[in-house]
């Protein structure tokens, strides 16, 4: 997993535009219904707006929503190769890897998030990695998962953090559907922050389907992976509050003896449907 070196630039969190009592708008940014190539066609426009200097403020957010899918279905990918026995999971932890570190760039308006963005095309397209450019993805809004103002509510949930970690390096694991896209923003938060920039993100979900497993899917490679770079760093786990606690107990196995992760529960927004 990749540590970003250069010292981290100012973000602000392209949420700051997101209302979920506005339905129109946020389905508008939120929706997103197609092929994992036609998401990468979405990502390249949105790359090409960020070198251009024409980033308009939807568009950032748009762009985030996008990155944060491909995450997603980078995860998805390696949990069926991974289950299914397919003996190539370390190229698609590696997918994970890259749409991870794409996902920053672009909420930091890194100037490599084109080359990222390539290697990570290359990587998918040149390697058995190619059969999920056909996957579908049928992202719709979930309002259960974003606060009113979800920029203020998880830059407040940032500086907390900060205060309980004294600003240190950390590996951020965002858990589940709900966890992966809060945490997402909260970490670069965190990082404009603390100017932390060898801090990791690192997504992990339950299962391909929502709510069919209690522990999170995990391969043995990101368990190595994980305990090398939580020697050196405070691990916070973030997710929705009723996985939280098995989570944090099925990754001990990842931190060093005595210490202790912080999690961080996400709740359930209760709004008027």
């Amino acid at each position: 997993m990749a540590e970003l070196i250069n010292p981290t630039p100012h973000y602000e969190s392209p949420l700051r535009i997101v209302n979920p009592s506005k339905r129109k708008d946020f389905r508008n940014i939120e929706t997103f219904r197609g092929s994992v190539e036609k998401l990468i066609g979405a990502i390249s426009l949105g790359i090409d707006k960020i070198e251009a200097g024409s980033q308009t403020e939807k568009e950032a957010t748009t762009l985030f929503y996008r990155t944060y899918e491909l995450i997603k279905m980078t995860v998805e990918e390696k949990i069926d190769v991974d289950r299914s026995k397919k003996g190539y999971t370390e190229t698609a932890i590696s997918a994970i890897r890259l749409a991870t570190d794409l996902a920053i760039a672009c909420g930091l308006k890194d100037k490599n998030a084109g080359e990222i963005f390539g290697e990570l095309k290359g990587l998918v397209k040149t390697t058995k990695l190619k059969s999920m450019l056909k996957k579908r993805l049928e992202e719709s809004t979930d309002f259960a998962i974003t606060p009113e103002h979800p920029a203020e509510a998880d830059l407040e949930i940032a500086q907390n953090l900060v205060a309980q970690t004294r600003g240190k390096d950390i590996l951020l694991i965002g858990i589940g559907h709900r966890g992966i896209r809060r945490s997402l923003d909260i970490f670069l938060d965190y990082r404009t922050e603390t100017n932390t920039p060898g801090s990791v993100f690192w997504p992990v979900r339950f299962s391909v389907n929502r709510g069919d497993r209690i522990y999170p899917n995990i391969s043995w490679q990101e368990v190595d992976d994980l305990k090398k770079i939580a020697t050196d760093k405070t691990v916070v786990i973030i997710g929705p509050a009723e996985r939280l606690e098995g989570t944090v107990e099925h990754l001990k196995q990842i931190m060093p003896k005595d210490e202790k992760a912080i999690g961080i529960a996400l709740p359930v927004q209760q709004r008027k449907k």
